[in-house]
């Protein structure tokens, strides 16, 4: 049945409960169900063994109701753009209609999945005009900083000479996320209430968790917006750095980062894109949770542009092994989150992935943490 209401609107299915013989039934009493926190563990490595494809978003959750540890079990699930999910040892494709959980006619699977295609594609079109939006940003940057004689060289058009000219480097990075169902907020001309904690995202360790220094850059702040269309913008412009935010109503975030110094000193540290990205996803907890769907799942992506030439580096400002400088563009995968634990898992996995494009270990990496206060 989990199945059947992701491949619909979602839902959330309650087990332990006794319903009447009315029609449409209707819950009558608790009948409560024995050991619901072993059954709740049982449960979730069941959806995450027996659905496929992976549901983007499932949650089980225990509510005991008598001191034996007897109770109810909720399981809920968000409407889902990955699907058709279907039952792996039954390959059946169920759908909810009303109160009955039928089996999805060919038409109707051939459907579900150019609907879905169709929408995977739009956001990969979001996606990649983000990146070229982040080229035509960076490029703007750069030819300012000369104007305002950063770079001590009068203005030219291609910035590679003239940089290197100048013994200067520079990189952009955007991230840039898209929730799969627009939140519907009616509208977002502040962020007050809507800034989270900078200590959400940090990093773990043997004797505990440690903050960010670079969440400072990444952050938004309140009282530093400009209403725009369909939500706000904030601007920073504090050499060396160049921060744009854009945090939309119905749930679109998208942050540009610039950043130009001295060749041999300019990098890109795993901390600082982990605190771009994790600031984005805080941001959207924030917008979700204000919105009344806390679990809606999203896609990011990330792009970095660099000129002369930018290395990875570890927290610790050393990586192991032998590297190599990043691409003029580097855009990675796309990442899903639903639940919380994803969008730690979705930072990591961006560590990950920017060590590995500079030629590094990505197992020479802390882990890092998100959790909202």
């Amino acid at each position: 049945m989990l199945v059947a209401f992701a491949n619909a609107d979602g839902g959330v299915i309650v087990l332990g409960i006794d319903e009447t013989k009315a029609k449409p039934p209707r819950a009558a009493d608790i009948n409560a169900l024995p050991n619901v926190v072993k059954l709740e563990r049982s449960l979730r490595d069941a959806i995450i063994d027996c659905v496929e494809p992976r549901l983007p978003y499932s949650a089980v959750r225990a509510v005991t109701t008598a001191t034996d540890g007897s109770g109810v079990v909720l399981l809920e699930t968000m409407p889902s753009r990955l699907g058709p999910h279907r039952v792996r040892t039954s390959r059946n494709v169920t759908v909810r209609r009303e109160d009955r959980c039928n089996k999805m006619t060919m038409p109707e699977i051939h459907d579900m999945v150019l609907r879905n295609a169709r929408w995977s594609d739009e956001v990969s079109r979001q996606l990649i005009a983000a990146a070229r939006e982040l080229e035509m940003h960076f490029k703007r940057v750069l030819v300012e900083r000369r104007k305002q004689g950063h770079f001590g060289l009068e203005l030219r058009e291609n910035l590679d000479q003239p940089l290197s000219r100048s013994g200067n480097v520079a990189f952009g990075l955007g991230v840039t996320l898209v929730p799969h169902q627009p939140l519907g907020l009616p509208r977002l001309e502040s962020l007050t209430d809507l800034v989270p904690d900078q200590g959400t995202v940090f990093m773990r360790g043997n004797g505990g968790s440690t903050g960010l220094a670079s969440n400072k850059n990444f952050w938004p702040s309140v009282g530093n917006d400009r209403r725009i269309l369909g939500g706000v913008e904030q601007v920073e412009d504090k050499p060396p750095f160049h921060v744009q935010r854009r945090i939309m109503r119905d749930g679109f975030i998208d942050l540009k980062y610039v950043e130009f110094g001295a060749a041999g000193r300019t990098h890109i540290g795993v901390d600082s894109l982990v605190s771009a990205a994790g600031a984005v996803l805080a941001c959207y907890a924030k917008l979700r949770e204000h919105a009344g769907a806390p679990s809606m799942p999203a896609e990011i992506g990330v792009t970095i542009r660099t000129v002369e030439q930018v290395r990875p580096e570890n927290v610790s400002g050393t990586s192991s092994g032998a590297g190599h400088f990043l691409e003029r563009e580097t855009i990675f995968p796309r990442y899903t989150v639903a639940d919380l634990p994803d969008f730690e898992d979705a930072l990591n996995d961006i560590a990950a992935d920017l060590m590995n494009a500079g030629g590094y270990r990505a197992a020479d990496l802390p882990r890092f943490g998100f959790e909202p206060a």
